[in-house]
């Protein structure tokens, strides 16, 4: 719990207020969630990369490191190998 700087009554004149419970929660919970993200596509890009070069593989863990939450994000959805995949299907 959130200890007051002070009497609750100086507290009240200063105009200082409690955040809510639930930004604790939010402020918990994210950054944990944002770091399993990037340990997540990390792994990916180890596991996948026989379909890519050593600098597509480089650069792509460099976007997922240093642009996160959006580089986890476009690893997952443009980046692997099966999702190109299946975005080019051939004409027959």
């Amino acid at each position: 719990m959130l200890a007051s700087p002070g009497p609750l009554w100086l507290t009240a004149a200063m105009g200082f207020q409690a955040p809510p419970p639930l930004y604790d929660l939010v402020w918990s919970v994210v950054p944990i969630l944002l770091i399993a993200l990037v340990v997540l596509a990390l792994i990916s890009i180890a596991r996948n990369t026989a379909g890519l070069s050593s600098t597509a593989t480089a650069v792509w863990a460099a976007v997922v490191l240093f642009v996160a939450p959006i580089g986890p994000i476009a690893w997952f959805i443009i980046g692997r190998p099966a999702a190109r995949a299946s975005a080019v299907k051939p004409t027959v």
